[in-house]
């Protein structure tokens, strides 16, 4: 991954504060753009500093804006410089783009280059999604293709779409945040004819063809998630809902309180749920989506707590990607309606 950060005022300099701090990666920093002449030319903590207009020049992969002029600069980068938007991000996105790096090199003791083992047959491949009540609204795929299917499943009989096969079930479960609990860990209840599934949460936009994504991330096991991009407990994940209010306060420090008091270890991983591949018929895989929703049952709704826990109490390890869920090509992230 080839980086410049843009801006090498004061703002800067606290992010770097940061970086050193917190131990975030440096070496995929080419140098820093800034627009005031008198930096061009010097060095900002070893990094050079180059005019804006030479950044086209090193071919890069990400710009990161390490100023408070945000917006300004967005816009200098795409209208006058001609940087994609895509290649466009804030500090903290970099962050995130870091971590799950880390996490990756940390499983695999390398970047994305160990020959990988074919276990997912992407030619019998259902991709699903799950509304339930008015808390999403459909979002139609960008990508589509004859031998994709593309399943929403619901109990609103206000959903349609022109791309999705909308399937309709009877409102009989506990509620609408547990029946889509319900069908996100079942998919053997319902695609009984495919080899793998695909589940992705409604808040994403699928952007891009997933396969490509199963081919090029999968190794050995027979589900593969994102990492999560901000944390790595499952204690820094019950204190990020309580503060944020998801999730029953109480459920959730006596569901950790209870794991670590079976033996769950710290700083065990967390996988980023919102997007999962499964081969979903395999045995394995149904025993632990059955533990997983009883976890779900008997705590808290919040199944990024459940999962690993679950994972590690049954000795499976899913395959990650070193990718962030909320910016990569075949993902594209939108806001809950409630």
């Amino acid at each position: 991954m080839r980086v410049v950060f843009f801006g090498a005022g004061n703002y800067a300099h606290k992010i770097w504060k940061q970086i050193l701090e917190e131990g975030i990666c440096i070496d995929y920093i080419l140098v820093f753009a800034d627009n005031n002449p008198a930096l061009w030319g010097t060095f900002f903590y070893g990094k050079p500093v180059i005019n804006p207009f030479e950044i086209s020049e090193y071919k890069v992969d990400l710009v990161v804006i390490t100023s408070i002029y945000q917006e300004a600069i967005r816009r200098q980068l795409v209208e006058q410089i001609k940087i994609s938007s895509e290649q466009i991000c804030s500090f903290e996105e970099y962050k995130r783009i870091c971590h799950v790096k880390n996490i990756y090199k940390k499983k695999y003791n390398k970047f994305n280059s160990e020959k990988k083992c074919s276990v997912f047959n992407t030619n019998n491949i259902v991709i699903y999604t799950a509304i339930t009540g008015d808390y999403d609204n459909i979002k139609e795929p960008a990508f589509l293709a004859d031998n994709l299917t593309y399943v929403c499943i619901t109990n609103n009989p206000k959903i349609k779409s022109k791309n999705w096969i909308v399937e309709y079930i009877k409102n009989d479960y506990r509620d609408n945040v547990h029946l889509a609990r319900h069908i996100k860990m079942n998919p053997q209840y319902f695609f009984h004819d495919f080899d793998v599934s695909v589940w992705v949460d409604g808040k994403y936009q699928i952007l891009d063809d997933i396969r490509k994504y199963i081919l090029l991330y999968e190794r050995k096991s027979e589900i593969l998630c994102f990492p999560h991009p901000d944390r790595e407990c499952i204690c820094d994940e019950a204190a990020a809902c309580v503060m944020l209010r998801k999730g029953n306060k109480r459920d959730m420090i006596l569901q950790v309180s209870d794991y670590l008091k079976k033996g769950y270890p710290l700083d065990y991983g967390l996988y980023e749920t919102g997007c999962m591949v499964r081969i979903h018929n395999n045995d394995e895989v149904k025993m632990l989506m059955k533990k997983w929703e009883n976890e779900i049952q008997k705590y808290s709704i919040r199944d990024q707590l459940s999962f690993p826990y679950v994972c590690w109490k049954n000795n499976f390890y899913p395959d990650i990607s070193d990718l962030d869920i909320n910016r990569n090509p075949w993902l594209l992230y939108n806001e809950h309606l409630i």
